[in-house]
Parts: structure tokens; C-alpha cells; sequence
């Protein structure tokens, strides 16, 4: 009895101690110093741990048990099934031909065909990950273009129906297996645009800056521009004492009105939120200004203290009024 007692602790630690070892990568715990995207590792946007290795199928005892016969009659089998309108097990014998037999010539196309099923049953999901596993663990395969196709119709039915955390999972997964499909530029914008629908604003910056820096030549690359504005601007409110994110957030914006055409709509609202951005930085640094531009400090030290703002925003609209009491402190006899 003791012995099994021991057994079953060691099992429960053993468990507390893959659980400890997971908690560091979780999202929660990620310290963010900054908006920018650091080109040396794998972006926040794709996930919190960057990409991950697909799992080979494999048999087992009791579930997914190897079928030894050889694979072309295991494969006409499903293919038989398939025809007979017998989708569900025409699944399971392309899924067990794929688990028994993965390296061989029908491996592929069987992997294909279960996902193609699956998409057809109206399991999109699931269709999904078959889809991926095929690129993933078969890249040689003739069909990486269609696949991909489906795969983009899924993620845009996911969010079309504001599956949105399943969207931007799908999206993500694109993005990673074929950074340079024709259609990736698109999927990174959708994921930010989930992103940004989703308030989780951090991860859309991180989303559409991908896109407007890595795919400068894409239809996608301005809008996304003016939609990482968006998304600082919103972080701008949310955090108005972090100058790092004012900062940045001025950059983009700066950059995104350049980049938009006069007669874009949404540019009338970009500028908006580029004057505010400007007015509240110029606000906090003059009030600095003005703090040292009191009795209780040496006439030098207010002095500095504009003669700084002025140096740092000599095109501000608050320019002339920092100038003008600079010329009134500076004026002899002060």
C-alpha cells in the first residue's frame, strides 16, 4: 500500500513539475519594454512561444492501432469507403493508412483526402490541422498550393462567424508554414484585425507591423500601417505615461500620413490622433518647463529646462511660447 501511495506522488509531482516549467512562457508573464518588433525572434503575434514542432501520428495499444496490410490496399480500401458515401470511415482508414504506413508513397495523398473529408463533413477545425500536418510533416507533397487555399477559406469562415480566437490561431499557423505564400500578407492583416477587434491591442501593433515591414510591396502594407496607428494610439490612452509607446505611437502616425492617400477616409482620423499625440508629448515636456520656471528654483535652471524643450521639439506649436518666455528670462535685469 505504501509502495502505490509513493507511486502515485511521484506521478502527481512529476505533473507540478511540467506545469512549473511551462509558467515562465506563459503570455502573462511576458514583460513588454517596448513596441517595436525585434526582427531575432519569433514575432508575439504568432504566438507566445513561437513556432512549434507537429507531433509524427503515431499507433498505439489500444487507440489508432497499426493496420500491417500494405498500404495501396489499405489506401483503395478508403478510397472504396469514400465512394460508398461512407465518410466517416473513409477517415478513419486514411487516418490509420497515414498512423501505420507514414513513410510510405500513399502517405500523402492519404493525409490529403482526410483532410479534404473532414472539410466536407463541415469539421473545419479539425480539417485544418490535417491540413497542416500534411504541409508540416509531408512538404514535398504536389498539393501545398490548394492546401494552403483551404486552409485560408477556413480561417476567413472562422472569422467571418467571430471565431476570432480560432481565426487568428489559423492565421498565425499560415503565416508561420508559408511565410511566403501570395496570400500571407493578407492573413497577417485579418489576424490584426482580429487582434484589434478583440481590444488585444499589443499583438495587433505587432501583427500589421509585420506586415507594412515585411511585406512592404503588398496591397496590405499601408492599411496595416494605418491600423498599427490605430492600435498605439488606443495603447496612447490606455498607458499615457509611457513615453516609449507616445513616442512610437507619433512615429507611425507620422509615417501612416505620409503613406495615405488625401483621399483615404481614414486619414482624417489618423491626423486627429496624431495632433493629440503631438499636443499631450509637447504638454508633458513643457509642463517640465514650467515646473523649474518657479522661485524656488535658480532663474539658470528654468532657462535649461526650456532651452531643452526647444531642442528636443523645435517644430512644436508650443515652440513660440516656450521662445518667448525663453527671451523674457534671458532679457537683462531678469
Amino acid at each position: 500500500m505504501k509502495i502505490k501511495l509513493f507511486a502515485i506522488f511521484l506521478s502527481i509531482a512529476a505533473l507540478c513539475a511540467a506545469d512549473l516549467e511551462a509558467a515562465p512562457n506563459s503570455s502573462a508573464q511576458r514583460f513588454r519594454d517596448s513596441t517595436y518588433r525585434n526582427p531575432d525572434v519569433f514575432d508575439d503575434s504568432f504566438g507566445d512561444d513561437g513556432p512549434a514542432e507537429v507531433d509524427r501520428k503515431g499507433t498505439g495499444w489500444l487507440f489508432h492501432r497499426r493496420d500491417s496490410r500494405p498500404s495501396d490496399v489499405q489506401f483503395k480500401e478508403a478510397c472504396d469507403a469514400y465512394l460508398a458515401g461512407d465518410l466517416r470511415t473513409a477517415c478513419k482508414k486514411f487516418d490509420r493508412l497515414v498512423r501505420s504506413w507514414p513513410f510510405s508513397a500513399e502517405a500523402a495523398r492519404a493525409q490529403y483526402n482526410l483532410g479534404a473529408i473532414l472539410e466536407r463533413r463541415g469539421k473545419y477545425a479539425k480539417a485544418f490541422e490535417e491540413y497542416h500536418y500534411l504541409l508540416a510533416v509531408y512538404p514535398e507533397n504536389d498539393k501545398t498550393s490548394a492546401v494552403l487555399d483551404h486552409m485560408f477559406a477556413i480561417a476567413n469562415w472562422q472569422y467571418g462567424r467571430r471565431k476570432r480566437d480560432a481565426a487568428v490561431k489559423s492565421f498565425a499557423a499560415i503565416a508561420e508554414i508559408a511565410p511566403g505564400w501570395a496570400k500571407t500578407p493578407e492573413a497577417i492583416f485579418l489576424m490584426g484585425k482580429a487582434r484589434l477587434e478583440m481590444h488585444d491591442w499589443y499583438e495587433a501593433a505587432d501583427a500589421f507591423d509585420v506586415v507594412s515591414s515585411d511585406y512592404p510591396a503588398s496591397e496590405f502594407a499601408v492599411p496595416a500601417m494605418e491600423r498599427h496607428a490605430a492600435a498605439l494610439y488606443a495603447l496612447s490612452l490606455k498607458y499615457r505615461e509611457d513615453e516609449a509607446i507616445q513616442n512610437r505611437a507619433i512615429t507611425v502616425h507620422t509615417s501612416a500620413a505620409t503613406a495615405l492617400p488625401a483621399t483615404d477616409p481614414a486619414r482624417a482620423e489618423l491626423v486627429a490622433h496624431l495632433d493629440d499625440l503631438v499636443a499631450r508629448r509637447d504638454g508633458r515636456a513643457l509642463a517640465i518647463a514650467k515646473f523649474y520656471d518657479n522661485k524656488r528654483f535658480k532663474k539658470e535652471s528654468a532657462v535649461t529646462a526650456y532651452e531643452e524643450f526647444l531642442r528636443q521639439h523645435p517644430r512644436s506649436p508650443r515652440a513660440p511660447e516656450a521662445r518667448a518666455r525663453l527671451e523674457e528670462l534671458q532679457a537683462p535685469g531678469m
